[in-house]
C-alpha cells in the first residue's frame, strides 16, 4: 500500500517508481478514485472549488495514471493498452 492523491503529478510518479521497483513490471492499470465530499450537491449550488476537485481527482488523475504507467506497459511488451 502507498498512500497516494491521484490528482498529484509527484506522487503518482513515485507511486509508479515504488510499484517497479516492488514487482519489475506492470500489466494492469486500474484508473479507480473519486469520492465525495461534504461540498457535494446540485450543480445549481456546489461551489466551483468542488468541481475543479473532482477535475483533479476523476480525469487528471486518470490521466496521471495512463501518463506514467503505459511507458512500462510498452516497455514490458504488453498490457491492455
Amino acid at each position: 500500500f502507498v498512500p497516494t492523491d491521484v490528482s498529484d503529478a509527484g506522487q503518482m510518479q513515485a507511486l509508479v517508481e515504488a510499484a517497479m521497483a516492488r514487482f519489475g513490471r506492470i500489466d494492469v492499470l486500474y484508473n479507480n478514485a473519486g469520492g465525495s465530499t461534504m461540498a457535494d450537491g446540485p450543480v445549481t449550488t456546489a461551489p466551483f472549488d468542488e468541481f475543479w476537485n473532482k477535475m483533479r481527482v476523476d480525469l487528471f488523475g486518470t490521466w496521471l495514471g495512463c501518463h506514467y504507467v503505459i511507458p512500462h506497459m510498452i516497455a514490458a511488451g504488453g498490457g491492455p493498452v
